[in-house]
């Protein structure tokens, strides 16, 4: 089971680390997300503040994990400065999750670290736009990666990957899924990780069924593509993808 931990900063906002069983612990860059995911908790009262390099290493602290990913609450790449300061420190090999939201993204994808996965729902601009509202469009984010893959190592291309969170009725269909295989088909190194929709309060969103979920996870293989499934500590309710919430000490956890 998941362990989640709140982490009480200075002014008295708290954020959530996850430690995930397969040691693994789950950190946040942010108080807040300016982003706007309509299916996830963490962007609910938009950016507060970027956390500074310490709280960076106090959440990194309240785990002796393995490894380290920063996939919590925040887009990393808004807080860049400190994100990169911490993952050149740290001593435990550091992942990053991001939306793909500045032309840093080039930068994180050259620098050494553990994987960098980027969040980007779709291969439509409409569709990538309703799931992902304030980051850029995906002729951007697509840009950013062709304009350094080819100076990327074959070791480092394999530690890149694109998170697609089935949506169902939104990017569950023939043409999304097609649209979504041209855009990476020509990263053939890099994983799709096919991730399952979990439920956030007053949230509509929803996966599809298990069946169509399955069909979709065997047609993007059929295409050629590296394809992972959500593992189970990513589907559970609590610390699960998207259920991380911003608080602060004057709210009831």
């Amino acid at each position: 089971m998941n362990r989640v931990t709140g982490v009480t900063l200075a002014d008295g906002l708290i954020v959530e680390t996850v430690y995930y069983p397969y040691d693994t612990l789950c950190i946040s860059s942010q108080a807040g997300c300016r982003i706007g995911c309509p299916f996830c908790a963490s962007g609910r009262k938009g950016l507060v503040r970027s956390l500074t390099y310490e709280e960076l290493v106090k959440q990194a602290e309240t785990a002796d994990s393995a490894r380290i990913t920063i996939s919590g609450i925040g887009e990393p790449l808004d807080n860049f400065v400190n994100v990169k300061r911490f993952i050149e420190s740290s001593e435990r090999p550091v992942s990053v999750t991001t939306t793909g939201g500045s032309e840093l993204l080039k930068e994180l994808l050259m620098m050494l670290s553990n994987g960098v996965m980027i969040s980007v729902h779709s291969g439509r601009e409409e569709t990538h736009k309703k799931l992902v509202p304030k980051s850029r469009t995906l002729d951007e984010i697509f840009a950013d990666i062709d304009e350094v893959w080819g100076r990327m190592s074959v070791r480092a291309r394999k530690r890149v990957g694109f998170n697609y969170l089935l949506t169902e009725g939104i990017n569950d269909g023939q043409e999304e899924l097609d649209a979504y295989v041209s855009r990476v088909a020509k990263y053939p190194q890099a994983v799709t990780h096919l991730l399952v929709m979990n439920p956030v309060d007053r949230s509509p969103y929803k996966s599809p069924s298990k069946e169509k979920f399955d069909g979709i996870y065997d047609y993007l293989r059929s295409k050629g593509l590296s394809v992972r499934r959500s593992n189970q500590w990513r589907k559970e309710e609590l610390g699960g993808c998207g259920t991380l919430w911003l608080r602060s000490q004057k709210e009831k956890c």
